[in-house]
């Protein structure tokens, strides 16, 4: 099987399965034995891994069960904190945060939607943003899980700084696809996940500042500082702080990464593809359209092939429900949207694997019916 699918999970990396397997053998870290404080001081090690990656504080981070916990936590936690009229965010955001979002309106919490361009959420509707609605919370993804566009989290950071309205940032992605993801000025929460770079899944992390006004999401949290129920998974825990301090692999794959994404680009447009990706974007993912085809009929004919690619959001498998990024960046040509599909790819990835899952996907363009 040829794996192009790392936008949704990457391959487990040797030092996570490693970390992984020698957390399985220690305790609960709640538990005040010896066997319970080995636990908890590996939990306290891989919390000051996420701090020294994020450049923040070890206590502000909160270690959940992976990024979309962090982000429903974040967000919701955040805008009741900040008793807000309004939260923005985008239709190119990941479903979690659609979710807590909905969670929110339920509320009374009103939920606007930025207007978004093809480059996505200009700094120039943030603000609009706050202008009209001056008590709200910002909610921008700083690379985006399905076309890799990366938003200007800085200068947004600057403008809600200015005007005193927390700003929420899903940071999922942008592990090993930004030089840095050392928390901007302005960010008062931020999630984050080890399963992007080579962690296990069932971990991640969400930072909170200290400055931020904060409510409890769940009543009667005991675990992190009463932020979140339930005993932590130490083994997805552990593997995340490994993959995090093994971060420089990705870092140093800049160039590669960069040739591989010029070359799928270039591939697919050749054989009648239509990118979504934008210019500049996150050089580990295209996201590409076939006129006259269905994203999920060619997912499923290329792993028939044995090539394993998506058609959006992880937490939308089996869904066959169009992009909603897509169809927001595209609002007047439908088409992409039902047909996308999304390469995704990683410092392991060879070009030679790239070819010949290129030549597999000509194979089934080939042959697959147009509607």
């Amino acid at each position: 099987m040829i794996y192009l699918d790392w936008h949704a999970l990457a391959p487990l990396s040797p030092e996570a399965a490693e970390a992984a397997r020698s957390a399985l053998a220690l305790a609960n870290p709640a538990s005040v034995h010896g066997p319970g404080r080995q636990a908890a001081a590996t939990l306290e090690a891989v919390r000051e891994q996420v701090a020294r990656c994020l450049g923040v504080a070890a206590e502000e981070i909160v270690l959940t069960s992976g990024g979309s916990e962090s982000c429903i936590l974040g967000l919701v936690g955040l805008a009741l904190g900040a008793r807000a009229d309004a939260v923005w965010l985008s239709p190119m955001e990941h479903p979690a945060l659609h979710e807590a979002a909905a969670h929110l309106c339920e509320r009374g919490i009103a939920v606007r939607a930025f207007p978004v361009s093809r480059s996505g959420v200009t700094t120039a509707a943030v603000e609009a943003a706050l202008r009209e609605t001056p008590r709200c919370v910002i909610c921008m993804q700083w690379v985006n899980h399905e076309t890799g566009h990366i938003q200007p989290i800085e200068a947004v950071g600057a403008l809600c700084a200015a005007a005193g309205v927390p700003l929420f940032v899903d940071a999922v992605q942008a592990l090993g696809k930004v030089p840095t993801v050392t928390v901007p000025q302005g960010v008062s929460g931020l999630a984050m996940s080890g399963a992007k770079i080579g962690g296990a899944a069932g971990a991640g992390a969400l930072w909170l500042s200290r400055c931020a006004a904060y409510r409890e999401v769940w009543p009667g949290a005991s675990q992190e500082r009463g932020r979140r129920p339930g005993s932590p998974g130490l083994a997805s825990l552990a593997a995340m702080g490994a993959a995090l301090g093994n971060l420089h692999r990705w870092q140093g794959a800049v160039s590669h990464l960069a040739e591989l994404h010029a070359y799928v680009a270039d591939r697919v447009v050749n054989v009648g593809g239509v990118l979504n990706s934008p210019p500049g974007g996150a050089p580990t993912v295209v996201n590409v359209s076939f006129q006259g085809l269905r994203s999920d009929l060619l997912v499923t004919a290329l792993d028939l092939e044995g090539v394993a690619v998506s058609s959006g959001a992880a937490c939308a498998a089996g869904s066959v429900r169009r992009s909603p990024v897509v169809a927001a960046l595209y609002p007047d040509e439908p088409w992409r949207a039902e047909s996308a599909i999304r390469i995704s790819f990683g410092p392991d990835t060879t070009r030679e694997a790239l070819a010949d899952a290129l030549d597999k996907l000509s194979r089934v363009l080939a042959r697959a019916p147009k509607h």
